[in-house]
């Protein structure tokens, strides 16, 4: 019975001296937790140090799941290379009235297909503000048609000039119908894309260059290959009557089906339902889809291409200088698609510019600063610089497959190959090098994403300086007065 009063007051005991203590002890943990946080404060470097550790401690992939990785990166290319093969060993299934009836089935259904989907995932609000941007659809699309061409014209010239004979001039003339073409539709918005680009200026470019592409492209491959005729070059006629006439009607009849009908649908069914069409966009991957459907056209192509055995009958020259004018073409008009963007001349801040003595940039004369204006209206941001080079530089076999049946349909198969046979090759090289471009175009994007917006903002401020300077010289001066 005794022990319990002894209890309690040892516990009564214990707590007064926790009760004593607790103010040093609450002081000494406050001064503990302090000195931690001054340590961390003041060793910022060994707490870095520390996390790189725990960052390089980290496991790294396995090399064999890099590899899977990389080539699931690089799909088209393989798809490509994929589709080539099989119609090098089985050309019977896809060449035109073959198994699968392919000048149906992939000529106009796989197309329909492909702009039906482009239809779907067109936003119809973000076109129409890309509409408007005229700078963007001028220089792009002069170089698609006017540049391009005009570059492979010369070409042309110089090997008509040179006196071979050995050159195919039906592969030549197709040289010169692939020079007109409007952009390819899948391939180039994907790169963009990947790259970081302005992907709703690509898909603008890439519907205007192929709505503008069925009128002009057969006016202009007339305008190019009637000199040519003396030559040995094929002139382009769809109903054996010559002339535009035949073409035109044509178009109208065929493309209006593949073309401009599925687009029409795909923006009403955009428009009725957006929400609904984009999650189904979303979910079964509309741009990989229009991928897979650009690699049958390439395969559907190659098929035609093997089937007339059209690689035996040409020379060896016409297949080497094809190859190696297409990379040459493709690289070429990059450059120029990017100098086109970004004009190679002094920017603002930039010290190509003159100095003037040393002076200040305030102290700069006004016609100068008038240059640094127009150089900044007239260049585009990266982001619209990259849309503008996978665009301008690219030729598709989308459109340029049933335009060739068209303008070339009084011919033969063996006549539709050889014509076909430098965009069927430029296909494959731009889509190699587009994909090998990307990360550089993306880092490219990266490095200086915020460097214009500075620029432009310091102008602005500089700008703004200087009109409130006048403004106070004179409110001065009229005080004086």
């Amino acid at each position: 019975m005794s022990t319990l009063p002894q209890a309690d007051n040892n516990d009564h005991n214990a707590a007064a001296l926790v009760k004593k203590k607790s103010p040093s002890v609450l002081q000494t943990s406050t001064n503990s937790e302090q000195t931690m946080g001054d340590e961390e404060v003041e060793n910022p470097q060994q707490n870095r140090d520390d996390d790189t550790e725990k960052v390089v401690q980290t496991p790294r992939r396995l090399w064999w799941r890099q590899i899977i990785d990389y080539c699931l990166d690089q799909w088209l290319i393989f798809g490509l290379g994929l589709a080539i093969l099989l119609a090098w060993a089985f050309p019977s299934v896809g060449k035109s009235g073959g198994y699968i009836r392919a000048e149906y089935t992939v000529k106009w259904g796989a197309i329909a297909l492909i702009f039906l989907l482009t239809g779907l995932s067109l936003s119809t609000r973000h076109f129409l503000n890309q509409a408007l941007n005229w700078h963007l659809h001028l220089v792009t699309q002069v170089i698609s048609f006017f540049a391009f061409s005009a570059v492979v014209y010369a070409i042309i010239w110089a090997i008509i000039g040179s006196g071979n004979t050995r050159l195919d001039r039906t592969v030549l003339g197709g040289i010169i119908t692939m020079g007109v073409l409007p952009t390819t539709l899948a391939s180039n918005v994907a790169m963009t894309r990947n790259a970081g680009g302005n992907v709703e200026a690509a898909t603008a470019e890439v519907v205007v260059g192929n709505v503008i592409g069925v009128f002009l492209t057969p006016s202009l491959l007339s305008l190019y290959v009637k000199p040519l005729q003396n030559h040995g070059f094929t002139m382009p006629d769809a109903s054996g009557s010559g002339g535009l006439t035949g073409i035109y009607v044509q178009m109208v009849k065929q493309l209006s089906a593949c073309l401009f009908a599925p687009l029409i649908v795909g923006q009403i069914l955009q428009n009725v339902s957006p929400e609904r069409v984009k999650n189904i966009s979303l979910k079964f991957k509309f741009s990989y889809i229009n991928q897979v459907l650009m690699l049958i056209l390439v395969w559907s192509t190659f098929c035609n291409q093997f089937a007339t055995r059209i690689f035996w009958h040409v020379s060896s020259e016409t297949i080497i200088l094809v190859a190696f004018l297409n990379v040459g073409l493709y690289l070429f008009m990059s450059l120029v698609c990017l100098w086109s963007a970004r004009p190679p001349l002094p920017r603002a801040k930039s010290p190509l510019l003159p100095c003037f003595g040393g002076r200040e940039v305030e102290e700069e004369p006004a016609y100068m600063r008038s240059v640094r204006r127009l150089v900044k209206r007239v260049t585009f941001d990266k982001k619209e610089t990259a849309a503008i080079c996978f665009c301008g530089a690219a030729k598709g076999l989308v459109l340029g497959a049933p335009l060739i049946s068209i303008m070339y349909s009084a011919y033969g198969n063996e006549i539709q190959s050889a014509v076909t046979l430098p965009i069927a090759l430029y296909q494959g090289t731009q889509i190699a090098i587009a994909q090998i471009s990307v990360r550089v175009v993306k880092a490219w994007i990266l490095r200086g994403e915020g460097d214009e917006d500075v620029v432009v903002n310091n102008e602005e401020k500089s700008e703004d300086r200087k009109g409130h300077a006048t403004l106070s010289s004179e409110h001065n001066k009229d005080t004086a007065v």
